[in-house]
C-alpha cells in the first residue's frame, strides 16, 4: 500500500473516470425515467406508495406547514427520514409539483448514485488497487439491480447509501489541511486528521435514517481513537453527529407529543401484540440470520439472484486485510460494528425485507468496496508505508484482538504465501490472478443480469401504483366532497393526489392508529367505528393483514368502485393487491346493528335488562379491543402461549337469544388463552346493600371455563358453552361485601380443548336484591345447588309446539356445563318428541346462573307426534359426555317426570 492520496488531487485519468461514472449514472437515470413514463402511461409514477408519504410531507413543508400531513389536523411523524422531506420540498418549491415531484426525486437519486459510484471507485483505490479493478467495482455497483432500483425508487435509500460510503471514505483519507504535517499512524506523513468531513457525513447519515445514527455513533468512536491525542478541541466536535441522532426524536416530541416516530411504532417488532420476549428475540435473530445467509448466497426467495454469490467472501477477505494492519484495525473494527449492529437494528423491523431490501441497502453497498479490497489483497497490492511509523500504542482490547489475528496468517495467505524479504503484502500467483479476473467478470455479468431484472420489476411496480392507488386517488378527488375523510390502508398516494383528509388505518400518519393496527382487525374495526370515516379505500380479502375480516362485515359494505389488477406476487412491492375498492359505510345502519353499549341477552327476572320503563343503564362498560376504552379501564391481557392468528378479531353475528327485536351486531374482541384484568367501576359504595353483576359478551367458539377474581378473591367459575357463530353473554355475581366503587377484576380462562377465550365486552350492573328460595320445590340437582321450582306444560289443542315454562333457582352454587332435555314418552317408554337446549333461552348453563330465580321456557316440537296420551320427563345432561345429573325424586335413568299431556 502506498500513501493515501490527498483529497482534491485528481489526475486526468481521474477526471475521465469521474465523467464516465457520472455518464453511467445518467444512463441509469434515463432508463428508469423512461420506464416510469412508459408504465405510468405518460406521467412520472414511483414504484412505491410509501414515496408519496414523503411527497405529502414535502408538499406541506413547501407550503409552510411542516409535519402537518392532513391540513387542519395536528402534526404527525410518519416520515421516518428526518432530512429527506426537506430535500423533496426544495423540488416542490422549484416547480416539481404533483406527479412531477417524482422526477425531482429521481434527479436526487441520480446525483446520489453518481457520487456513491465515485466513492466506491475511490474507496477501492485507497489501497492502490489496480485502476481497472476500481473502475469495475464502481461500474458493478452502479449497474447492480438492487442498487440502481433503490436510487431511482424515490425514497431516501440512495442518500443513506451515499452518506454511509461518504463517512467511511472521509474517515479513511482526509488529513487536516491547516495543521503542520506530522507523522500519523493513519496517514504516514499525511498530518493530523481533518475531522470536519467525517463529522459532516456522519451527521447527515444520522439525519437521513434512524439506523444511520448507529453507524454515525460507531464512526465517532473510531474517530475518537484516532484524534484523542490531538486535544479536547478536536474531540468535542465528535459529539455533533451523536447529538444529531436526537434531533428527530426531540422534534417529534415537541410537535406530536411522542419522541417515537409513528412509522417506527407501526413497523417495529417490539410493537408485537401480544409481546413475548422470546418471540421478539427469536424474530430478530431469525431476520438477522436470514439476512446474512442471503448476503452469502447472493439470492433470496423474492428477489432471486441479486448479488454475486462470492461477494461476501471477498468482503470478509477485505476486512481481514484491514484487521491485520495495526493502522487500519480501528476502521476494520468499526466496519464490523456497522455490519453487525446495523443489520441487527433493521432486523427489529417487520419490514426488514420489504421493498427489495430497502433497509438493507447501506450494508449491501458496503460489500462492494470491501470486496474490492479483498480482490486487491489477493491480486497483490504493494505496501510501501513505513511500518515503523505504524506501530503506535493501541487500547488494550485492540492489542489483544491484534494478537489473536496474528496467531495464524490470514485466510488469504493460506492460498498466497508471502515471500520473505519483500515489501509486497501479497504476491498472487498467475493462476490466482486469472481466477480473480474470472470472478470479477462473473460479478460484472451478474450485475448486468440483475440490472435488467430490477428494471423490469421497476416497471411492474410502477404499473401497479398507476392502476390502483393513483386511479383510486383520482376517483376520490373527482367523486367525493372536499371535506370527506377517507380511511385508507396505504396512505401515500390517496392523500397526495386524492387531496382528501385520510385516516391511516396502519398508523403511519394518524396519531394513535398504530396501536389499533398492531392489535389486529378487531381493534381496527373498533377504531373505524369510533372515527366513522366517510369512505374506506382499502384492500379486502387476500392481503394477509386481516382486512378480509373487515370486508366480511357491513363496515365496508358493497364497493362503490373496484380496482382489480393482475399481479406478479413474486415482485409486487408496490403494496398492491388483486383487488382494492372504495366503500361508503352506512354508519347509521352499523350503529343500529351495534348496540355495543348495552347487554342484550334476556335473563327473565334478573336484576337488569329490558323492562317497561326502558333499558337498564350499566354503571361501567369496557369495550374489549377498543384501545381507548381499554386504557380507561386499565385493561391488561396476556396469553399463556403464542396464538397462531391475530390478537383481535371482528365479527358480525346474531345473539343466541335476544331481548329486543334484533340483536345483530358488529363487534371486535380479543383471543386470550392466558388471562385478562381490568378495573370495573360501580356507582355504589360498599355497605349500601348493592351487589354488582358483571356481564361479559363472548364469542363461544370453544367450550371451557374461566375463573373470576374480584379484588383478588375468587368469586366463581363461569362456563363457556360451545355455541359457535353466536354472541352470548355470561353474567357473574359480585357480592356487596367484595364489590367496591373500583373493583379489580381478573379473569383466568381454562380451555381444555386447545381453544381460546374470546371476550368482546364487559358491563357492570347494579343488583340491589336477591330472590329468596321458593317455598315449593319439584326436584333438585347437585345436592340442592340447582332447584327445579316449577315446570308447567302449556299445551293448546292442535298446536304443533308445546311450551314448558320452568322456574329454576340457585343460591349461586350451581356448577357445570349442562343442557336441559325434555322427552315426550309413549306407553312403551319410547321417545316420540324431545327438546334439548341450554336454560335461559339456550344461553345459560347452570354454571352461569346468578343467585335467584331464572324463568325459562322450552319449546317442544310436536309436529311429528301422533295423537295420544304421553308422559313428560326432563333432566340435565352434559352435552359432551352425555352424562346426566341425578335429580331428587328421579328414576334410574336420571329423569324427572313433570306430568302427562294429551296430544290431539
Amino acid at each position: 500500500m502506498t500513501h493515501l492520496k490527498q483529497p482534491g488531487v485528481y489526475n486526468r485519468r481521474s477526471l475521465f473516470v469521474w465523467a464516465g461514472l457520472c455518464t453511467l449514472a445518467g444512463l441509469i437515470f434515463l432508463a428508469y425515467t423512461l420506464t416510469s413514463l412508459a408504465a405510468g402511461r405518460g406521467v412520472f409514477v414511483m414504484p412505491l406508495d410509501d414515496v408519496y408519504i414523503h411527497f405529502q410531507y414535502a408538499k406541506q413543508m413547501a407550503l409552510g406547514q411542516p409535519y402537518i400531513y392532513n391540513p387542519g389536523l395536528p402534526a404527525t411523524s410518519g416520515a421516518t427520514s428526518f432530512l429527506y422531506p426537506y430535500m423533496l420540498a426544495i423540488g416542490y418549491l422549484l416547480g416539481f409539483q404533483g406527479l412531477n415531484l417524482g422526477l425531482w426525486a429521481m434527479i436526487l437519486g441520480m446525483v446520489a448514485l453518481a457520487w456513491s459510484t465515485w466513492l466506491v471507485y475511490r474507496l477501492v483505490k485507497v489501497f492502490d488497487a489496480p485502476e481497472w479493478l476500481a473502475i469495475l467495482a464502481g461500474t458493478i455497483f452502479a449497474l447492480s439491480g438492487p442498487v440502481s432500483w433503490h436510487f431511482m425508487s424515490g425514497m431516501e435509500t440512495g442518500w443513506a447509501v451515499l452518506f454511509t460510503l461518504g463517512t467511511l471514505y472521509a474517515l479513511l483519507i482526509y488529513p487536516h489541511p491547516l495543521r503542520p504535517r506530522q507523522p500519523s499512524p493513519l496517514h504516514g506523513e499525511g498530518g493530523q486528521h481533518n475531522t470536519r468531513p467525517v463529522i459532516i457525513f456522519a451527521t447527515l447519515l444520522a439525519l437521513i435514517r434512524p439506523e444511520g445514527g448507529i453507524l454515525a455513533g460507531l464512526a465517532m468512536v473510531a474517530l475518537f481513537f484516532q484524534v484523542r491525542k490531538q486535544g479536547t478541541r478536536h474531540v468535542v466536535p465528535l459529539l455533533i453527529p451523536i447529538l444529531a441522532v436526537g434531533i428527530q426524536p426531540v422534534v417529534n416530541l415537541l410537535l406530536t407529543g411522542s419522541a417515537v416516530a409513528s412509522g417506527n411504532a407501526a413497523k417495529s417488532v417490539f410493537g408485537m401484540i401480544p409481546f413475548y420476549w422470546d418471540a421478539v428475540i427469536g424474530r430478530i435473530l431469525s431476520n438477522w440470520a436470514q439476512m446474512w445467509v442471503e448476503f452469502f448466497t447472493g439470492s433470496s426467495p423474492r428477489e432471486g439472484l441479486y448479488l454475486a454469490p462470492l461477494m461476501l467472501v471477498l468482503a470478509i477477505i477485505g476486512l481481514l486485510f484491514l484487521l491485520r494492519k495495526c493502522e487500519w484495525r480501528i476502521v476494520g473494527l468499526m466496519l464490523i460494528g456497522w455490519l453487525a449492529f446495523g443489520t441487527l437494528a433493521i432486523s427489529t423491523l417487520d419490514t426488514a425485507f420489504w421493498h427489495f431490501k430497502r433497509y438493507q441497502m447501506p450494508f449491501i453497498a458496503l460489500l462492494f468496496p470491501l470486496a474490492g479490497w479483498g480482490i486487491a489483497a489477493l491480486w497483490g497490492a504493494k505496501n510501501s508505508q513505513n511500518s515503523a511509523g505504524a506501530q503506535t500504542k493501541m487500547p488494550i482490547l485492540i492489542r489483544v484482538f491484534a494478537f489473536l489475528t496474528t496467531l495464524r496468517d490470514p485466510v488469504v495467505e493460506l492460498f498466497v504465501p508471502r515471500p520473505h524479504n519483500s515489501s509486497a503484502t501479497f504476491s498472487a500467483r498467475p493462476l490466482l490472478r486469472g481466477v480473480i479476473v474470472l470472478i470479477t467478470i462473473f460479478a460484472f455479468f451478474i450485475s448486468v443480469f440483475t440490472s435488467a431484472q430490477f428494471l423490469r420489476n421497476y416497471g411492474l411496480n410502477v404499473g401497479y401504483v398507476y392502476q390502483q392507488p393513483l386511479q383510486m386517488a383520482r376517483w376520490l378527488e373527482a367523486n367525493t366532497p372536499p371535506d370527506a375523510v377517507i380511511a385508507v390502508h396505504d396512505v401515500g398516494m390517496m392523500r397526495y393526489m386524492g387531496v382528501r383528509t385520510t385516516l391511516d388505518m396502519v398508523g403511519l400518519t394518524t396519531p394513535g392508529a398504530a396501536d389499533y393496527w398492531r392489535n389486529g382487525p378487531g381493534s381496527v374495526a373498533e377504531f373505524l367505528i369510533a372515527k366513522r370515516p366517510d369512505y374506506i379505500a382499502s384492500y379486502g380479502y387476500g392481503h394477509g393483514f386481516g382486512l378480509g375480516m373487515l370486508a366480511d362485515t357491513d363496515l365496508y359494505g358493497q364497493p362503490l368502485v373496484g380496482f382489480p389488477v393482475d399481479l406478479d406476487p413474486n415482485y409486487n412491492v408496490a403494496l398492491a393487491a388483486n383487488f382494492q375498492g372504495i366503500y361508503k359505510p352506512d354508519w347509521d345502519q352499523i350503529w343500529r346493528n351495534s348496540h355495543s353499549w348495552m347487554s342484550l341477552q334476556p335473563y327473565g327476572t334478573y336484576y337488569w335488562g329490558i323492562s317497561s320503563q326502558g333499558v337498564a343503564i350499566p354503571a361501567d362498560e369496557i369495550n374489549v379491543g377498543d384501545i381507548a376504552s381499554e386504557k380507561l379501564a386499565n385493561y391488561h391481557w396476556q396469553d399463556g402461549e403464542i396464538l397462531s392468528g391475530f390478537p383481535s378479531e371482528v365479527h358480525e353475528l346474531d345473539y343466541a337469544a335476544c331481548a329486543i327485536d334484533s340483536c345483530h351486531l358488529i363487534d371486535g374482541g380479543r383471543l386470550i388463552n392466558g388471562e385478562e384484568a381490568f378495573d370495573l367501576r360501580s356507582w355504589y359504595e360498599s355497605g349500601l346493600g348493592w351487589n354488582v353483576v358483571m356481564v361479559t359478551r363472548v364469542l363461544a367458539q370453544y367450550s371451557g371455563t374461566f375463573d373470576v377474581y374480584a379484588n383478588d378473591t375468587l368469586i366463581g367459575t363461569r362456563v363457556i358453552p360451545a355455541i359457535p357463530g353466536k354472541w352470548i353473554e355470561i353474567p357473574t355475581f359480585i357480592p356487596k361485601d367484595i364489590a367496591r366503587i373500583n373493583t379489580y377484576i381478573r379473569i383466568v380462562p381454562h380451555m381444555p380443548n386447545g381453544g381460546y377465550y374470546a371476550p368482546y365486552y364487559h358491563w357492570a350492573y347494579a343488583a340491589p336484591s336477591v330472590d329468596p328460595k321458593p317455598d315449593r320445590i319439584l326436584s333438585s340437582f347437585q345436592n340442592g345447588a340447582i332447584v327445579l321450582a316449577s315446570a308447567q306444560m302449556d299445551y293448546e289443542s292442535g298446536e304443533k309446539q308445546m311450551p314448558i315454562n320452568i322456574d329454576w333457582y340457585t343460591d349461586g352454587s350451581a356448577q357445570g356445563d349442562y343442557k336441559v332435555f325434555v322427552h315426550i314418552l309413549d306407553a312403551n317408554d319410547q321417545i316420540v318428541a324431545q327438546a334439548d337446549t341450554y336454560p335461559g333461552n339456550g344461553t345459560l348453563p347452570p354454571g352461569n346462573w346468578l343467585p335467584g330465580i331464572l324463568h325459562d321456557r322450552i319449546m317442544v316440537d310436536l309436529s311429528q307426534t301422533p295423537p295420544g296420551k304421553y308422559r313428560v320427563a326432563m333432566g340435565l345432561y352434559n352435552p359432551y359426555t352425555f352424562e346426566r345429573l341425578p335429580p331428587a325424586g328421579g328414576d334410574d335413568l336420571n329423569r324427572f317426570f313433570i306430568g302427562d299431556v294429551e296430544i290431539n
